[in-house]
Order: C-alpha cells, then structure tokens, then sequence
C-alpha cells in the first residue's frame, strides 16, 4: 500500500465477525456493546457532558508548539513545514479523543513536494477499525480481516490514553460517565411526564346533579378547548374551577438527583463538582478547582505531544534528517492583581521606572505618571499686552518684581521714542 493513498476510506463498520478473534476489552459498557464505540459517542450529546469536555479540549489546544532549536538547519526547515502543513488545533482535538474512548488512531496521507515528503492530511478514523489481538499486537481491520499494522510503515499514529497489559485499549474516560448520564436520561424522561401530569393547572367543573351524561362530556370538552381559546360558555348552574398544582417538593426530588448526576460527570471529567455545585457569584474551592485543571490539561498536553513527536520523527525518516522534538506550552498569563499587589510592596523598597509599567501592564506613555514626579508643562511667552501688572505669570509661576520692572521700563523706552508720538 502506497504512503500517498488513504487506506481506510469507507465509512461501513467492520463487521462484528472481523472482532471474534480480537482481545476482549475489560470496559464492561465495551464488552456489552461488542466494541462499538458508537455508544459513547452518544454521550457526547449530553449538554452538560458536552460542556466539560468542552473545557479541557478548549484549554488543551490554547497551548502553544515550541521546537527545538538545537537540532541542524535542514531538519528544522523539514519540522517547520510538518507544522505549516497540517492544523495544529484540529490535531490536538483528534488526539484527545484518545482521553474520552481510551485510543485514538490517526491515519497519515503523504505527499511528494519539491524534494521533501511531508504529511498533507492527519485524520482520526474510528476506533471501530482498530483492535489488539491476543498478544497485545495493534491490529487494522480490512475488508473484515485484521491486519497487523506493521505491514503499513509510517501511516498511523495511536495515540492510547493509560493502556495496560490487561487493557491496550486504554482507559475511555466516557466509559465512567455511562450510568450518570443513562439515569439522568431516564430520571428526565419520568420529570417530563411528572410535569405533565401534575405540573399544570387542574379544571375542576362543578354542573348541577341533573345533567346527563352527554351534557357533562359536552361541558368537558368546552374545558379542554380553553387551552386554546381561554373562552368557554357552560350551562347555568355550572362553573369552571382552576385549581394550581402544589407538589413543588417532589418536583426537587428529581432536580437533586440530577444534580447528583452532573456532580458525578464533573468529577469524572474535570476532577471537581465546581461545575455542578456552585454558589451564585462564587465557584467552590476555587483553587483546588485550578489546580485540578491544570494538571489535568498538562497531561493531556504530553499526549499530544507525543504523537506529534511521532509525526515528526515519520517525517525526519522519509527525508533522512534528524528528528526535531516539539513541546506544547501554556499560554503566558500574567496574574495582574497579584502582580500590582506585589509591586506596591517592593515600590516601599524601590522605584520603578516608567518603562517597566509600560511593558508589565501595556500601558501608554500618555496613561499614566509617576507619583512624586514633577510634571513638565509646556513653555508659554510671556503677554507682554499686560505689563502694568505687578508680575507676569507664565507656566503659573511668578517673575520677580525687578524683573517685572524692566520688562516694562522697556516697553515705554521703546514707545516714547516712537517718532510718531
């Protein structure tokens, strides 16, 4: 198979008969459903599962790549175009993927250009067409048949999240979201009819006791048609009674439990309930809750960084150079509160300078001055139109009076000897 062809294009499943002789994968969710990662992707569609996945996925790929510089000129040209070639951030969320499902396997397109071999196309293909046999070999499955994917050099990159010997399908963080999400699902559906039920108001139709049968079905179906209406006309003697429901408290059964749920998915995905269990204007444990990120973003960032070392080093063997190591790095953040809290007890210390607060806090120039600075203000001639004032003010400050004097001893040499006068 050529390293510029795409193996793996149809978007059938294998069959389950292709997965008889595959390792069995100790997930219990897996071993029911016979490895098809279809019911977890439908997890996905949970909001709130959704939103926290959201979170650690938009964390990862804010990181940014970094190469080493260290290695020769050639070979960085080579990483620098493998960098320029594909999306980074649509990378790092396909390598993700190995974090919710347990693996994550991307399948490489190589393309010839000018002198250099280099990847045109990195795509995740499901996790269905992959599976491990019985001595842990990672195997793709063709036509139903599985191959080892040794017999195809340089085309994918799997990416496992914890694997083991017992489970080389890695560790699927989706896999312990399953029971919260399927009972909230199921706790819903039952709110709904709850709702339903109990949660609109009641008509209560008071008619005399003489009235047929006919005449209380016909006063009935006026009542009904007030949810559309809102006008009805019964007979004399009968009236309509709205009756508003009060079962509130059992209402909060159902929003507790689901509370309870989203505590659970919170916990599994972003390692605290912060995101379920909150108070208004306050997010508990706000440190810990950071903290937790963090580490949990930073080992996401080794994964993928991981498979794009793979993808270099790929690369760097095709076109016989050194590979080149890449790193992903967080984001600089500057903590500005903490940092002015800090600079106004080293200012008792020291002075900065106004070009240290320039490129600290962004600021410019025209923004700001330093206190215990005197202001320069911009030189004004003197109006000379209003000598016979004792003083002169320019700039707010005062000549003196001997100059003043002079100044105006000046003017009326110079005017007397006008020969016009």
């Amino acid at each position: 198979m050529s390293l510029f062809e795409q193996i793996l294009r149809s978007a059938q499943l294998p069959s389950a008969r292709a997965l008889l002789n595959a390792l069995p994968p100790i997930d219990p969710v897996l071993q029911k459903h016979g490895l098809r990662y279809n019911i977890y992707r439908k997890l996905l569609y949970d909001p709130f599962v959704f939103g926290c996945v959201e979170t650690r996925r938009c964390a990862l790929e804010s990181f940014i790549t970094q190469l080493d510089r260290n290695a020769p000129s050639r070979s960085i040209k080579v990483a620098e175009a493998v960098l320029n070639h594909i999306n980074l951030t649509h990378f790092a969320s396909q390598c993700f993927d190995a974090v919710l499902f347990g693996f994550s396997v991307l399948e490489i397109t190589w393309q010839q250009q000018s002198s250099l071999i280099l990847p045109v196309k990195v795509e995740a293909k499901p996790q269905e067409f992959f599976s491990f046999s019985n001595s842990g070999d990672f195997q793709i499955i063709l036509d139903n048949q599985p191959i080892s994917a040794e017999q195809f050099p340089y085309k994918f990159i799997l990416v496992q999240h914890r694997p083991s010997f017992l489970n080389p399908y890695g560790d699927a963080l989706l896999s312990r979201t399953f029971w919260p999400v399927t009972l909230k699902r199921a706790a819903q559906r039952f709110w709904a009819l709850f709702i339903e039920k109990y949660g609109i108001p009641f008509l209560l139709i008071h008619h005399p006791p003489n009235l047929q049968d006919q005449e209380v079905e016909e006063i009935v179906q006026k009542a009904a048609s007030t949810v559309q209406d809102a006008i009805v006309a019964v007979p004399e003697g009968s009236r309509i009674e709205i009756i508003e429901s009060q079962k509130t408290s059992s209402s909060q059964i159902f929003a507790d439990f689901k509370q309870e749920c989203d505590a659970e998915i919170a916990i599994t995905i972003l390692g605290h309930t912060g995101a379920a269990r909150s108070t208004p204007g306050r997010l508990g444990s706000e440190h810990a809750a950071l903290e937790v990120k963090q580490d949990r973003t930073y080992a996401d960032a080794r994964i993928v960084q991981n498979a794009l070392n793979t993808l270099l080093r790929f690369t760097a063997e095709l076109n016989n150079t050194q590979p080149v190591r890449a790193s992903l790095v967080p984001p600089k953040e500057i903590d500005t509160i903490a940092l002015s809290e800090r600079d106004a007890r080293l200012s008792q210390m020291i002075q900065f300078t106004a070009s240290y607060f320039q490129k600290t806090y962004k600021l410019d120039p025209e923004d700001f001055t330093i206190a215990g600075e005197p202001q320069q203000f911009a030189a004004e001639p003197p109006d000379i139109l209003h000598t016979e004032a004792e003083t002169i003010t320019i700039n707010g400050e005062f000549l003196a009076r001997d100059l003043a004097a002079k100044l105006e001893s000046a003017y009326w040499d110079a005017y007397n000897s006008d020969p016009a006068q």
